[in-house]
């Protein structure tokens, strides 16, 4: 049993030493409630055509768990994850959902800074303290204007009077540990990245 539980956490062990990011859960029903307040207002925004599908990437997926929500969920997503034990279990996972869904969902083995967000409606992201300078980097050069950023547990950066990065967003949810937050090109409410 010694060498089963070793064979089993080593993964995870070592993709410390390429990643500071740490893989934890998130729970799938504070995912679908941020996903449904999303899809709500854009059904009241400009997208409203029934045929447009919403587009969620997850960067550093995991286990695939949000990925797959969001496809039951109705929603295209795509899966970043640089583990390659993670990818293959979310990998295995999807093969596992309705062939609808399936279809709607990818799963990427890769670096989520390599990941174009460009296209997506909606960016989940665990980040931690270290690298939420670079995530607001990220998506200050490739999500367009309306997307909306999901961080769990960990807020995007408050605002400070000396980072000449700025962030232009809107608080357009907060429910325990997953907050929302809209891009936005007029300065409805500034974070900035603390040094």
């Amino acid at each position: 049993m010694k060498g089963g539980s070793f064979l089993a956490t080593t993964p995870f062990v070592l993709m410390q030493t390429v990643s500071p990011l740490p893989y934890m859960s998130v729970p799938r029903r504070k995912l679908i409630r941020a996903l449904n307040a999303i899809t709500a207002a854009k059904k009241n925004g400009r997208n409203t055509s029934t045929s447009y599908r919403l587009h969620l990437t997850d960067l550093g997926s995991g286990d695939g768990e949000l990925v797959l929500a969001a496809a039951e969920n109705g929603w295209r997503s795509t899966g970043v994850e640089l583990n390659p034990t993670l990818w293959a279990i979310s990998s295995f996972r999807r093969f596992r959902l309705p062939q609808e869904a399936r279809m709607r969902c990818s799963l990427v083995l890769g670096d989520m800074w390599g990941q174009d967000i460009s296209h997506s409606d909606a960016v989940m992201i665990f980040g931690v303290k270290p690298i939420m300078a670079d995530i607001v980097g990220k998506i200050n050069r490739e999500a367009r204007e309306g997307t909306y950023v999901l961080p769990h547990r960990f807020p995007l950066p408050t605002q400070t009077a000396s980072s000449p990065q700025r962030f232009y967003t809107e608080s357009f949810y907060d429910h325990v540990e997953m907050r929302v937050y809209r891009n936005s090109i007029d300065n409805v409410s500034n974070f900035v990245i603390d040094s």
